[in-house]
């Protein structure tokens, strides 16, 4: 007999065993993310959601969701902030009916909102007619179970190998990050980037706390690229049950002549071939932002949907449809980001992550 429940603390160690051993399993879904959302969102509380075996004490089937709260003490519960692959673990649709259901009373219970849920391999269990369907996101992946000069030859000969071969050429040379002061080096160019490009970075606490916990695991690598000993690129990514997933990238826009993402890209690829991972994961991409859609799908990829699935107490008919006024209306803060000092930059990027995190 299985019954829901809530895990206790307790009982986490058993969560995570489990965590390893799904299919799905992926590092959001640890216990130890936990700890990283705590240095950098409003976490009220973790739950984790569960099947388990009567009989046994086996957990089947679970999904933690966690307790957010904004500035404006509005509260969700979201699965799970700050993560780019996820999807409820479970086998089939009536173990994530039975997983909604408890999310479902727990928002009523705990006066939350909202549950908000993101899903990817199980997007086709979601089935219920209440839920809201955000589907302006897409994933792009590529199946390592290939030779890697099959992998090679997919991937676009002028928007990618010419730009390799480039780099290659000018010495531009690939290693992982050693210490917290290269740490600091992928933190610098990343959170530039995301600046140029109008958008807050999430702050460095959330970074140096996966560096703690996951990098000795070997679930995290960051990649530099390096260009006449000076580093160009710096790529996060994350190793976890046989899959490779790029997570954040920043680069020095002296350099774009080099194009070294391009380099520093095929280089992860590689290093996930080394450690026997399956796929290549690019990493979920707004609809809106077709240049790296593009850049994506140009390696060979496969696309897919990457849905996220809202609950609410009251329906709110709402459209998720991307739209040039719902872009429009996001000009103004982005040019703020952008000509603001770095100063300032980093306070409203912290005051962003620490309110408004999914």
């Amino acid at each position: 007999m299985e019954k829901p429940t809530i895990l206790s603390r307790n009982q986490l160690s058993s969560w995570d065993k489990f965590v390893h051993s799904h299919h799905l399993g992926w590092i959001g879904h640890l216990s130890s993310w936990e700890g990283v959302l705590a240095r950098t969102t409003r976490i009220k509380a973790c739950y984790y959601l569960a099947i388990v075996d009567e009989d046994t004490n086996e957990i089947k089937a679970g999904l933690p969701v966690y307790q957010i709260e904004s500035l404006t003490l509005n509260k969700k519960l979201i699965a799970a902030p700050l993560t780019t692959i996820y999807d409820p673990l479970v086998s089939d649709q009536e173990q994530l009916n039975l997983l909604l259901k408890m999310g479902q009373k727990l928002v009523l219970s705990s006066g939350c909102s909202e549950l908000r849920i993101k899903a990817l391999h199980t997007a086709d269990f979601f089935n219920d007619p209440n839920l809201i369907k955000d589907n302006t996101f897409r994933y792009h992946y590529l199946d390592l179970n290939q030779e890697l000069d099959v992998l090679w030859k997919r991937a676009h000969r002028s928007c990618i190998r010419q730009h390799v071969n480039k780099a290659q050429k000018n010495g531009v040379q690939i290693r992982l990050a050693s210490n917290k002061e290269e740490l600091k080096i992928f933190y610098r160019l990343y959170a530039s980037t995301r600046k140029r490009h109008g958008l807050p970075a999430i702050p460095y606490l959330y970074f140096e706390t996966i560096w703690d916990i996951y990098q000795p695991l070997g679930y995290a690598y960051f990649l530099l690229a390096q260009y006449n000993n000076t580093t160009i690129t710096a790529l996060m990514a994350y190793r976890f049950n046989h899959r490779f997933s790029a997570e954040a990238i920043g680069w020095d826009e002296t350099y774009r002549w080099l194009t070294p993402s391009a380099i520093t890209f095929w280089e992860a690829i590689k290093l996930a071939k080394q450690l026997g991972c399956q796929s290549f994961d690019f990493g979920r991409t707004s609809v809106l932002n077709q240049s790296l859609i593009a850049f994506k799908r140009h390696w060979g990829t496969t696309e897919m949907e990457a849905p996220q699935f809202s609950w609410r107490d009251s329906k709110i008919a709402l459209s998720h449809k991307p739209s040039e006024k719902k872009f429009l209306k996001m000009s103004w803060p982005s040019l703020l980001l952008r000509y603001c000092p770095h100063l300032i930059f980093d306070k409203i990027s912290k005051f962003y992550y620490k309110n408004f995190s999914q």
